[in-house]
């Protein structure tokens, strides 16, 4: 197997309990040995730029990684877009809803779709099994 190093979590980013397990997210792919980007610990977050800087390194960033872990509770617009390149791309994307997050429905058409396609083994809904489902990727 491959190892793969570089992890991008694609999540929603304007919501304070979001931010939190986007957190509790990064800092387990950390301990498991992944280079993690999370847009919320870039030092740049919050700090003003064009529409056109934002897409401009948010794709420089999405090239160069091995790994995407979706966090597919209340997925804004970006992260459909972030989802769709890594898509296109064929990276690897491992998917994970909350236990409170889990009717399909509530996804829209598209990201129902990404969530049903994505290998059973791929999927997620605790933190416990996202440890489970990333080390198989170590």
């Amino acid at each position: 197997m491959v190892l793969l190093k570089k992890i991008f979590i694609v999540s929603k980013l304007n919501d304070p309990h979001q931010r939190e397990l986007n957190e509790k997210i990064g800092l387990l792919c950390r301990k498991l040995g992944f280079d993690v980007y999370l847009a919320q610990w870039n030092p740049s977050f919050g700090v003003k730029k064009t529409a056109q800087q934002i897409l401009e390194i948010n794709e420089a960033v999405i090239r160069g990684a091995d790994l995407a872990v979706v966090v597919f509770d209340r997925l804004d617009v970006g992260g459909a877009f972030e989802l769709g390149c890594f898509s296109a791309l064929n990276t690897p994307i491992v998917g994970f809803r909350s236990p409170e997050n889990q009717q399909i429905e509530d996804l829209g058409k598209m990201l129902e779709g990404a969530w049903t396609r994505l290998p059973g083994n791929h999927k997620a809904s605790s933190l416990r099994e996202l440890e489970e489902v990333l080390r198989r990727f170590i």
